[in-house]
């Protein structure tokens, strides 16, 4: 957990403040646990990855029902017993190489004794071994009665990825690849090949072909176990024990790891969301000032990039918020800007317990040409300038909508960048505490604070909640006389744009932000009105692909210069809708015209 976390707690009364520089005693501790795990609701889910440790038996990697009954019981097998992951993992693949006769073994009291055709792989595995302190036989020993999968080409990688904790593959942002996002991709046999983000090698199993040049393919990892599993998998798949791939552990965001020769392909599941220390976040922006970026699957795609020939291709698994979040515009601005030609594929969600959708970014040097393909269709978005969205590709799945973008874009138009001040509702950093629903509770002191549910366009409704505003006891506000001018206000969380222009100064909270207008020159209602059309709304959904509606967005809507000819035909539409007439229809079809639409 974070000091600002901690922090805000204790600011909203979740905990109690430290009585002194020693903290807490023994029970006062265990009763703050206590209540927030029985009371606080707090601390049960995180927002981008659900699942627990490995007991839940948590795999992106599909495999059979009798894989799952053998990976369970060997779980409840590490639970009873004292052996590392890493040995269980040696030991399987011995057995599962053996069954192949690809290796011999047999056992001593205490050794084991390993030989294969190739002395090279011979060396590896008693490498491997060694670590152990004699007690592989015993193991061996134990595990050989298990009647382990044949046929499966990543077994050893789905049993390590499940033994091993969520929190583990969390903090390494590793998560193996599912075949589905390999469709398509073709590797010519005597083409160059690596994976720098490699993990067990499940990506370039599903994807090479049998009688591709081992020599030709590189397999990198921060992961020492699971490039092992690599190794092994690529005999397994070749069935040849002389075969071998070249493997290296390697950190692909350290700037000084550089590879001498080009690659024809590219091709990796990068690390997402991989938890660093503040200092290694600095260090990582220090290392990569192109990028002003510590997001390692943003660093993996930089690196990449440069390990590819002139005529090279490069695909990457990435989560689809590398598209449209701002933070992340440095990193499309250079693969955008490079006279590249892009391909980017969506999966939507497919990693178990991840809730970020996917994408493949498929990057070809050369070319120039930009393509979206969504469920099975592609559509050419050259013509729609990414360079106008912060490098963001266009969110459409028809050939209308792509038509209807470019007529949008090409429209001349302003924005309100620059033209208004934006405000954040409250947060109180414990609305159980802090938000009265019961009316018997409800001191002359209170006030009513309206929530994202309770606000439509044109209107808010009744009221929820009420109040005892107090700033010094709530985690974040804005000044009160911001809340009490009058604002525009948009709901927070939303597929579609919802505003309400708020003249009584109403408190609200953070599913709820606002702004208004430096200018009068720009009428609030008017503003209101075009925002809560159908036009704006495709224009929110289609360049930014978001459900929260960001200052970000909403400065950056094209406002056809149109709108200056039609502000008072929009603010008596607005009127009306305030009066509870259905308005929609005739404001759609101002708005559509401004743009030239029909």
């Amino acid at each position: 957990m974070s000091d600002a976390t901690i922090s805000n707690w204790i600011k909203t009364g979740v905990i109690p403040a430290y009585p002194d520089v020693s903290g807490f005693d023994n029970n006062t501790y265990e009763n703050i646990v206590k209540d927030i795990r029985q009371h606080q609701n707090r601390l049960q889910q995180r927002a981008n990855r659900q699942g627990n440790y490995s007991g839940s038996g948590y795999s992106t990697i599909a495999f059979s029902e009798k894989s799952k009954l053998i990976i369970s019981k060997l779980r409840e097998f590490l639970c009873e017993n004292d052996y590392s992951l890493n040995h269980l993992i040696f030991i399987v693949s011995v057995i599962v190489l053996e069954r192949k006769f690809l290796i011999n073994c047999r056992t001593g009291k205490k050794n084991l004794y390993i030989s294969s055709g190739n002395p090279v792989f011979t060396a590896f595995m008693n490498s491997w071994m060694r670590e152990f302190d004699n007690s592989s036989a015993n193991l061996y020993r134990r595990l050989n009665i298990f009647d382990f999968p044949d046929g499966e080409s990543d077994f050893i990688g789905a049993l390590y990825e499940s033994l091993r904790t969520v929190s583990d593959k969390s903090i390494n942002g590793a998560y193996f690849t599912p075949g589905l996002l390999t469709e398509g991709i073709y590797l010519p046999e005597q083409s160059t090949v690596i994976d720098p983000c490699a993990g067990t090698g499940t990506m370039l199993l599903n994807i090479l072909s049998e009688n591709h040049n081992p020599s030709k393919i590189v397999l990198r990892d921060i992961d020492i176990t699971a490039l092992r599993i690599a190794k092994v998998n690529f005999v397994l798949f070749f069935n040849s024990t002389a075969k071998l791939v070249k493997t290296k552990v390697c950190d692909i965001l350290n700037p000084i790891e550089k590879i001498d020769k080009k690659f024809d392909f590219v091709i990796t599941n990068p690390p997402y969301g991989a938890k660093f220390s503040s200092e290694r976040k600095k260090q990582l922006i220090r290392n990569f000032p192109e990028l002003s970026s510590s997001e390692s699957f943003s660093i993996a795609l930089l690196q990449s990039l440069k390990m590819l020939k002139k005529s090279g291709k490069l695909y990457f698994i990435l989560p689809e918020s590398i598209l449209y979040v701002s933070s992340h515009i440095n990193i499309r601005k250079i693969f955008f800007e490079k006279h590249n030609s892009v391909k980017i594929r969506h999966f939507g969600k497919v990693f178990k317990g991840v809730m970020s959708p996917v994408i493949r970014l498929e990057i070809e040097k050369n070319g120039g040409q930009s393509l979206i393909e969504i469920n099975g269709k592609e559509f050419e978005f050259s013509r729609i300038k990414a360079k106008r969205n912060q490098f963001r590709p266009p969110y459409i799945s028809s050939a209308d909508e792509i038509e209807k973008l470019e007529k949008i874009m090409a429209c001349p138009s302003f924005t309100l960048e620059g033209k208004c001040i934006f405000g954040l509702g409250i947060v109180t950093g414990n609305n159980h505490r802090h938000l009265i629903s019961d009316l018997n509770q409800i001191k002359n002191k209170t006030e009513a604070i309206y929530t994202g549910k309770e606000l439509h366009r044109f209107a808010f409704s009744e009221p929820k909640f009420c109040i005892d505003y107090n700033p010094d006891i709530l985690q974040q506000t804005a000044p009160l006389k911001q809340y009490r001018a009058p604002k525009i206000c948009y709901r927070f969380i939303s597929e579609s744009l919802v505003t309400c222009y708020d003249e009584s100064g109403k408190l609200i909270l953070n599913s709820i932000n606002f702004f208004y207008s430096k200018s009068a020159d720009i009428p609030p209602k008017a503003i209101c009105a075009f925002l809560n059309s159908s036009v704006a709304t495709f224009i929110y959904r289609k360049m930014f692909n978001s459900t929260k509606v960001l200052r970000s967005h909403i400065e950056m809507i094209p406002f056809p210069l149109s709108f200056y000819e039609n502000m008072a035909e929009l603010e008596l539409l607005y009127d009306r809708a305030v009066k509870g007439e259905d308005i929609l229809s005739e404001l759609d079809k101002v708005c559509d015209g401004m743009f030239g639409i029909k």
